[in-house]
């Protein structure tokens, strides 16, 4: 046992050492200038120096797991071995028992702050395995990862939790995000400072510590959220300038109450990114949600999870130049994102929805009603890189705006259509995929001018074969440019390819691909005029 924990002891001095800049091994003294019986020790014959006294310093912070699990296994050496040969410093890096001088040991490890975390790096030699970036992360050591030097044939691995812990909680995964602030940076606020619990699942930081942190929180401040597990009272309201930092998506895990998480109101530049919010406790069918935000301009919501609402994962309404972004949203009651205005003038303008990734939400992945007072307003609101599968209803739903661009989505395995617009104008939609939808792929209804370009809809209509790939209803002037309806499966279900229905007065079609499908190419009832030429699909 002793052997083993002298070679963790020696990756731990290895580690600290190259951190530190400095090299393990014995001063380069010359024999001839050693002090009394210095130069008759045993280590003369190697002409080397003085017997080697270990100084290991250990930047132990309260609620670390990384640092609970170092401390114990740091005791037990230091109960095997002579005080002369090692000694243990702890020093609280930062956090509520930290001092200036703390800091300035810290700073003097690192002094640059993008590689500012905690030096954890846990070796066991029992099976030869070492863990690393447990504590609050930085750059490509953040997060529970791990590796395997040499298999001892046991079958053990190392765990990616708390390293050495039997305890059933989840691994957090590596997320790129994770960055550590300036401890020193009086503007950063961690709730660590009202907390109780250890932020782990059993035992989460609670106490009302989020909201007691962004009430002490300054204008243009950030509150922190270490990775670990928070627990909610009630909702956490938020009427001023802040940022609320966690470390990513299921690292940093924010469980509500049965309320909403998050409620945003007038609180223009407001930031939150990297974290989950589970809404679990939420009464489904209640209107309650994960994140709420109202009536606020440059808000960033970025690289989120909100799962498990009674309502919606996501609201964003009456906002203007919002930018939301990197959001997972899924087995959300109603929406996964839910935003627009139902009244108002010069609102829900500007937005950019942009790498959002909607799943198995009880209506539609992402709802966005746009301004139900004037359906006719220019909101210049855009739609990229959104990925919506198997939701309840629609995948994509946009309605009640002018300007709009939906470009390089995917919806897919949604029960009514996988992306559907309604009494909109002037909307472009620009390199989608639209496949496997129960009903419907495109639906474009009550519009004007809506143009459709480079995007394939094939294989739809799986429920029961009774819908097309393309529908238009409704609508004043479409265009279909360098698109693809069609079915190529064995059995097929697509019933047309194109199914123009109510009042349309024209449909233009270019170099677009409507066949083979169930029944037909085209299906015509409104009479609408159709200019253009189509072909077979190029199946691939």
């Amino acid at each position: 046992m002793k052997n083993h924990l002298y070679l963790y002891l020696i990756f731990l001095i290895l580690f600290i050492s190259l951190l530190a800049g400095c090299h393990t091994g014995m001063p380069q003294l010359p024999v001839d200038k050693l002090q009394n019986d210095e130069g008759n020790q045993g280590n003369q014959e190697e002409k080397t120096g003085v017997p080697r006294v270990v100084l290991i310093e250990l930047f132990n912070t309260r609620g670390c797991p990384a640092s609970k699990v170092v401390n114990e296994i740091m005791e037990e050496i230091a109960a095997e071995y002579e005080n002369t040969e090692v000694i243990l410093v702890e020093e609280a890096g930062w956090g509520k028992y930290s001092t200036q001088e703390t800091h300035e040991r810290f700073k003097w490890y690192f002094f640059e702050k993008s590689k500012l975390h905690t030096p954890s790096v846990c070796f066991n030699g029992l099976n030869q395995s070492y863990s690393q970036g447990f504590s609050l992360g930085g750059n490509d050591n953040s997060g529970g990862s791990s590796s395997s030097s040499e298999d001892s044939g046991t079958g053990e691995t190392a765990e990616t939790g708390e390293p050495g812990s039997s305890e059933s909680d989840p691994a957090l995964p590596d997320t790129p995000e994770s960055t550590l602030p300036d401890p020193e940076d009086p503007n950063y606020i961690y709730p660590q400072t009202w907390a109780t619990g250890d932020g782990t699942k059993s035992n989460p930081w609670a106490n009302n510590c989020i909201l007691k942190a962004y009430n002490a929180c300054p204008v243009g401040g950030t509150i922190y959220l270490k990775a670990g597990y928070y627990q909610l009272k009630d909702y956490v309201f938020i009427k001023k300038a802040v940022s609320i930092i966690g470390e990513g998506r299921g690292k940093t895990i924010v469980k509500t109450a049965d309320n909403h998480g998050f409620s945003i109101s007038e609180a223009d530049h407001f930031v939150m990114r990297n974290m989950t919010i589970d809404a679990s406790a939420q009464t489904k069918g209640a209107y309650i949600v994960c994140v709420k935000v109202n009536q606020s301009e440059y808000v960033t919501l970025e690289n989120l999870e909100v799962m498990n609402s009674g309502w919606n994962g996501l609201d964003v309404f009456t906002c203007n130049h919002a930018t939301v972004k990197d959001v997972h949203a899924h087995h959300n009651y109603r929406h996964g994102v839910h935003s627009g205005t139902a009244s108002g003038t010069n609102v829900n303008r500007y937005n950019t929805y942009q790498n959002l990734s909607l799943w198995n939400n009880g209506n539609c992945g992402l709802s966005e009603i746009g301004n139900e007072a004037n359906k006719t307003a220019k909101l210049y609101n855009t739609f990229d890189h959104i990925h919506a599968w198997d939701n309840a209803n629609n995948g994509i739903w946009i309605g009640s705006q002018a300007e709009t661009t939906v470009t390089n989505c995917v919806a897919e395995g949604n029960h009514t259509a996988g992306i559907n617009l309604v009494c909109n104008t002037n909307a472009l939609i620009y390199n989608c995929k639209v496949n496997n939808n129960k009903q419907y792929g495109l639906c474009l209804q009550k519009g004007n001018n809506y143009r459709v370009t480079e995007t394939i809809v094939k294989n739809n209509s799986t429920e029961d074969s009774s819908y097309p790939g393309i529908l238009i209803k409704d609508s004043k002037g479409t265009i279909l440019t360098s698109c693809q309806s069609y079915d190529d499966q064995e059995i097929k279900t697509q019933k047309y390819g194109l199914w123009i229905a109510g009042t349309v007065d024209w449909v233009q079609l270019t170099d677009c691909t409507l066949s083979p499908n169930l029944t037909a190419a085209i299906y015509n009832p409104a009479g609408a005029m159709i200019s253009g030429e189509t072909k077979l699909a190029r199946l691939y």
